[in-house]
């Protein structure tokens, strides 16, 4: 799922529009889906789509990765 190209290219534009990283125990769940949901579109039914579109926790997951938490 991470390594997929849509995701890859997501989490290029999100790593460019991420501010300077802040303490990682201010960072939550919901800051994540927030984070990740601004460069995805919401997929319902699905984990993700091929048109860039995520869950809510494949969006965090793409937030995470992007400040190279995972």
């Amino acid at each position: 799922m991470l390594d997929a190209p849509v995701f890859i290219e997501k989490q290029a534009q999100l790593e460019e529009a991420l501010p300077e990283l802040e303490e990682a125990m201010s960072y939550s769940l919901a800051d994540a889906i927030r984070e990740g949901s601004t460069v995805t579109d919401q997929m319902i039914g699905e984990w993700e789509g091929l048109d860039g579109s995520v869950c809510a926790l494949s969006a965090a997951a793409l937030a995470a990765k992007a400040r190279h938490f995972i």
